[in-house]
């Protein structure tokens, strides 16, 4: 396995075998389906609950968190393509928990 820059290489060559097999990141795939989903039912369920109606400040200071966990988000793959590292990941989360915290918050408003 060939390393550069501190990268493994997206297609692998499998020894016998001679095929070229591809290096899915599990993890990352698994994360960035599951999180944006929480994200909009956390934000929409604080929105519409009757925690908005009796503690509106708590239900906004929630969302707010919220959004700020988005922006550190933002700032993170911000960071990573900076230092010239593969960012897709990272940019790919940053914009759908936004996305998903910003509609959970339209719809739940």
């Amino acid at each position: 396995m060939q390393q550069g820059a501190g990268f493994e290489k997206d297609l692998l060559w499998e020894q016998g075998r001679g095929h070229l097999r591809t290096h899915f990141n599990i993890m990352a795939m698994i994360l960035n389906l599951l999180l944006p989903w929480g994200m909009f039912i956390f934000t929409y369920v604080t929105l519409t609950s009757a925690l908005r109606y009796e503690l509106p400040i708590v239900a906004f200071v929630i969302f707010t968190v919220a959004l700020l966990a988005c922006a550190v988000c933002c700032l993170l793959a911000l960071r990573i393509e900076r230092r010239g590292q593969s960012s897709q990941w990272y940019g790919y989360a940053a914009i759908s928990l936004t996305l998903a915290a910003l509609a959970g918050g339209g719809l739940g408003h």
